[in-house]
Formats: structure tokens, sequence, C-alpha cells
């Protein structure tokens, strides 16, 4: 399966520029399990990845609903169950006027929980029809809640799966479990972040 494959080798090649970010990219020492579900007309079919330990303990962990950066948009902001998510991470999401012409309706003023967005700064499929930088400035300006948002240098859009793995797993080690060593990256007197030299287009707006 092809999102085996590709996780079994990325954590190895991706370059980082920080401490956090390399921690949080390695590959971690629980055991994964996963099962195939049928899907909707749409998705067809999808993959539901748990730890091994799930079997035999009682026990509670957060779970991550993997969609497009704009599908996750919609979820969090315009879905009847919108007021379920504790956080988001939007990677390279298309911009409204395109998703909107798509259909991808979402509305950034809804947003209520913290949200992390970030992108490429590679390719013109990237810059100009995705997410120029502009748009991804006004998009990141409407949502009301703790934001952040940075653009890694040199990656194109199909990079982006990967290339932020590092800081998008910190992302969610402190939003959902409260890892005080995984926040540093995001805030403090000197976030990671905005001292790496991966990334630039760095705003970080924490309540």
């Amino acid at each position: 399966m092809i999102i085996k494959y590709i996780r079994n080798i990325y954590t190895n090649d991706v370059k980082t520029s920080g401490d956090i970010e390399a921690k949080y990219l390695a590959m971690g020492t629980c055991k994964v399990k996963s099962v195939a579900k049928a899907g909707s007309e749409i998705t067809k079919k999808y993959y539901i990845y748990y730890l091994e330990e799930l079997k035999t303990i009682d026990k509670k962990y957060p779970v991550v609903v993997v969609l497009n950066g704009a599908g996750a948009f919609t979820a969090i902001s315009i879905m009847e169950h919108k007021d379920k998510y504790k956080t988001a991470v939007a990677l390279s999401p298309t911009h409204e006027e395109t998703a909107h012409q798509f259909g991808w309706k979402y509305d950034l003023t809804k947003i209520n929980i913290p949200t992390l967005m970030i992108a490429g700064t590679n390719g013109e499929f990237e810059t100009q029809a995705v997410i120029p930088i502009e748009k991804m400035i006004e998009m990141y300006n409407k949502i009301p809640s703790s934001k952040v948002m940075l653009r890694r240098i040199g990656a194109e859009h199909g990079q982006m799966l990967y290339s932020a793995d590092g800081y998008v797993t910190a992302w969610f080690m402190w939003q959902l479990k409260g890892d005080e060593e995984a926040e540093k990256a995001f805030i403090g007197d000197s976030p990671e972040i905005e001292n790496n030299k991966l990334y630039q287009d760095i705003q970080i707006s924490i309540e």
C-alpha cells in the first residue's frame, strides 16, 4: 500500500532544521495496525490506523481524521459536527475563490479551534493555483481563533503531505495531548519555527 511505503522512507529523507521538528518527524516506538473499510461512493475506501495495544488495554487516545486541506476547512467551519473537533491542520488548502468554484465550501470566519496552516513555496500549481501567498495571508487573517501559518521553503504541492510532518505531529501532540516540549515549536520566548531556516512567512497568533 502506497501510504505504508511512503511512511517507511520519508522520515529518513526529509530535511529538518530544528530539534523539535526532528524529534516529531521520527518514527515512534508503538506498534501500529490498520484496517480497511468501505467508504462512500466518493471515497470508495478508507483506512483506520490504530495502536496495537488498544486490543488489550482500556485506554483512550485522540482520533485524527485525515482529509484534504479544503475538506478540513469545511469540516471545522460549516459541517454539522464541526464542534466535535479540537484542533486542525491544513496542508496547502485550496484558497477560497478556487475552492468555492469547485463546490468545496467553507467559512474561515466560523473556525473556533486552534488551526495550523502550512503551504510550500515551489511550483506554479502550489504557489499560483492552489494557495498564492497573498491568498494564504488573507485566509489566515479571517480565522478568528488561535492560529499559526508558515511555508516550507522549496516544497511543492505534492511534497506537503510529508515534508512538514515534524511540525504537524508536534502540533497535534501539543493540542491533543498537552505535550509541553512540542508546544515550544510554536509558542514561548523563541518558538522553534521562527528560527527554522527551512520555513518562511511565519505568523503566530495564539491566545
